[in-house]
């Protein structure tokens, strides 16, 4: 497993802590990230970390927004490629982001997290919007 693009969502893979534990197969990294997403509120228990290996998007049988399903039928790596961006799909799914982010700013303030947690967090997953738009405009570009 290889080191990839930007999920079909946005996500940074790259800058995800399940799925760095997975590429370097790494139970104890997993584990943490276990214990952070339970302390979240992400998760009703600690799950083991067999349970938390990921290989992107490729891996995931669904999405709950069926972007994944999205990109696979216009063969497109994420909605970055996509001339219909942003979808009514993509605006729920960053709804949904926003409203992450300001749950986890409030786990921060109450120090249920930690500020590093919370920067991995933004890094991974907070900033796919303007990741997409970068992406699409960039494209736009050539």
């Amino acid at each position: 497993m290889d080191r990839i693009p930007p999920g079909c969502c946005g996500d940074d893979c790259n800058k995800c802590p399940r799925y760095m534990g997975t590429l370097i197969n790494n139970s104890r990294a997993l584990g943490r990230v276990a214990e952070i997403w339970f302390r979240m509120g992400w998760r009703d228990r600690i799950l083991p970390p067999d349970e938390l290996r990921c290989n992107g998007c490729i891996s995931v049988k669904s999405c709950a927004y069926g972007i994944k399903e999205c990109c696979s039928e216009k063969k497109i790596d994420n909605c970055g490629y996509c001339d219909g961006m942003p979808c009514d799909r993509l605006k729920k799914m960053f709804a949904g982001a926003e409203g992450a982010r300001k749950i986890i700013k409030a786990l921060l303030e109450d120090e249920i997290i930690k500020k590093e947690e919370c920067e991995m967090l933004n890094k991974a997953f907070w900033i796919k919007e303007e990741r997409l738009r970068r992406i699409w405009n960039d494209r736009k570009k050539r």
